[in-house]
């Protein structure tokens, strides 16, 4: 999951720069292809902290059994 967490870390970081770039280009909007990549971002977080929870959860009970 380390991965994971780097990799969207990396696309979080990139996707600031875009949405830097179209608000300087567009007057201080930003465009409407970046609001989706940051939906899509912000689902993809949203998963992660799913899949962080379930191991935590899954853990905790494996640990619980073996004491």
């Amino acid at each position: 999951q380390l991965i994971n967490i780097h990799d969207l870390k990396q696309s979080i970081k990139i996707h600031q720069r875009h949405i830097d770039a179209g608000m300087a280009a567009n007057n201080g909007t930003v465009p409407d292809e970046v609001l989706a990549h940051h939906e899509n971002l912000y689902d993809d977080y949203q998963q992660l902290e799913n899949t962080l929870q379930e191991l935590r959860t899954e853990f905790d009970h494996f640990s619980s059994v073996i004491r």
